[in-house]
């Protein structure tokens, strides 16, 4: 024998079995904004380490043109007081070589031919560390992140899918639960 439900009790099924198809795919698309709210967000730090990486060469290479420029002034001084001593010594070694005078003229003289090697090593060094920092490194550096973040602002901030991700409450939740992620772009409006 066939049982045959009644027109109410298959109305209550196939809305309960409605019901439960509509949890289950709002559930689906609750994942797929969170794949995609933690793609966003993988992105972001990506961007942010990036920009950290440009600040930090650009800082460097200011800082390594001051340092240049101090290590250039203190070559010089040193070559123009050595230009200066060289005749002293010369001069004293003509006439009493073996004098306090004289030896203490030599001293300063070594002295003042040890700080201008290491002035020179200094720059050398400054210069061979600048190349990373140049100009057209950090021009490069600077499009590159340029072109990521705008595709990064059309893909996570200005989309259908990022307005979706902060309407769901689900979604929002387990992409933006700590504090760090909530001050983030992916999980802001604006």
């Amino acid at each position: 024998m066939m049982r045959h439900f009644s027109n109410q009790t298959e109305k209550l099924v196939n809305a309960a079995f409605i019901c439960w198809l509509a949890i289950v795919s709002s559930q689906v698309h609750a994942m797929d904004l969170v794949t995609f709210g933690k793609t966003c967000l993988k992105q972001e730090n990506y961007l942010n380490r990036l920009k950290q990486k440009i600040d930090e060469a650009d800082f460097a290479r200011d800082t390594s043109k001051g340092l240049n420029n101090g290590a250039k002034a203190n070559l010089r001084a040193y070559n123009r007081q050595l230009g200066e001593l060289e005749s002293e010594l010369v001069e004293c070694q003509k006439i009493n070589p073996n004098s306090a005078y004289c030896h203490e003229v030599r001293i300063h003289y070594n002295r003042l031919t040890e700080l201008a090697d290491r002035a020179e090593d200094r720059l050398e060094s400054n210069l061979e560390k600048r190349d990373d920092h140049s100009p057209q490194n950090l021009f490069f550096r600077q499009q590159r992140y340029d072109n990521v973040y705008d595709q990064f602002v059309a893909m996570c901030r200005d989309s259908d899918a990022h307005y979706q991700l902060l309407q769901d409450p689900n979604a929002y939740q387990q992409v933006c639960a700590t504090s760090r992620n909530k001050a983030s772009i992916t999980c802001s409006l604006f």
